[in-house]
């Protein structure tokens, strides 16, 4: 009742249909639960859940320290993905911000700093996508990974 009180929902309300509570839920099953599917790989990485976030008062500790999602698009992100989740190592992100932080993301050296592979190829005003297949197709110098397209260097010409 002490958690419901503190979201100001009413006493039969079902804790899992608040939003903030099933991604506090499924943090925890991520790490911990054998069944989850997730968690081998947290295991292997060594990702925990810290104390303050366990046990009879761990959902009131997370929400003191998270707060809820300041859209319903955000989602809880470990700002460190090889860390574990922590008041210092967690915030609310986008997808896109999420999407750049996977261990699967190429990053490349430009003028203005490091950039995941999809924000260097706009910068470069490439389509990411042609950047993907000249990767694939095992180009790795970056002035060739980066040029324009034949088309768009065609109609460049003829303009």
């Amino acid at each position: 009742m002490r958690i419901r009180e503190m979201l100001g929902l009413p006493v039969n309300t079902n804790l899992k249909a608040h939003r903030t509570y099933r991604i506090w839920s499924g943090m925890r099953y991520r790490v911990s639960k054998d069944w989850h599917h997730a968690k081998k790989h947290y295991a292997r990485l060594g990702v925990t859940v810290c104390d303050r976030w366990l046990g009879k008062d761990g959902f009131i500790n997370f929400l003191a320290d998270m707060g809820h999602p300041p859209t319903h698009k955000h989602t809880l992100e470990r700002i460190d993905n090889t860390s574990s989740y922590t008041k210092e190592n967690c915030m609310w992100a986008l997808p896109t911000q999420q999407n750049r932080n996977k261990s699967s993301c190429r990053y490349f050296e430009t003028p203005i700093g490091r950039m995941c592979l999809t924000e260097a190829a706009r910068y470069y005003g490439v389509a990411p996508h042609l950047v993907f297949g000249r990767l694939y197709r095992g180009i790795t110098d970056q002035t060739q990974l980066f040029a324009p397209s034949a088309r768009k260097r065609k109609e460049s010409k003829n303009a």
